[in-house]
């Protein structure tokens, strides 16, 4: 199992993980996020600040973000939009993290921003943040409008 940069050729394989984290997750409640196009532009947006958790044949894992300028310091922040890994793989989700914690070091990124939806799994996904170090900061809601 490695972890290596997204490349461009990637694209289905991280698309269909994207759309088995949908099913998994139930985001269906929330298709704002879930727009197939959006989705497909956004990987390409992406592209150079993403990640693939692959074995010899698949690609069974996927941390993508962005690098941002936080507005209230100045500080480079890497936002993460999505850390997907297929249950049958989950066990290296950590490699996944790890890879992404030294390309922020490297890449001299002051923080790292998780996050999660409101799932099933929120609580255990609270407590693995809790045990890597990061800080509860804010809580979002949303609403349609119709």
């Amino acid at each position: 199992m490695e972890v290596r940069p997204y490349e461009h050729n990637d694209d289905k394989k991280v698309f269909d993980l994207i759309q088995e984290s949908k099913v998994e997750y139930d985001f269906d409640k929330y298709s704002l996020f879930f727009n197939d196009e959006m989705v497909a532009l956004l990987m390409s947006k992406f592209a150079n600040t993403s990640f693939v958790l692959a074995d010899d044949k698949n690609i069974v894992g996927v941390m993508g973000g962005l690098v941002i300028i936080y507005p209230l310091n100045g500080e480079r922040m890497y936002q993460e939009y999505i850390w997907y890994v297929n249950k049958m793989y989950r066990k290296y989700s950590m490699k996944l993290y790890n890879y992404l914690e030294n390309y922020c070091r490297i890449s001299k990124i002051k923080y790292i921003v998780m996050g999660h939806m409101n799932t099933l799994k929120a609580k255990s996904i609270n407590r693995l943040y809790d045990k890597l170090g990061y800080q509860f900061m804010e809580k979002h809601y949303i609403k349609e409008l119709r």
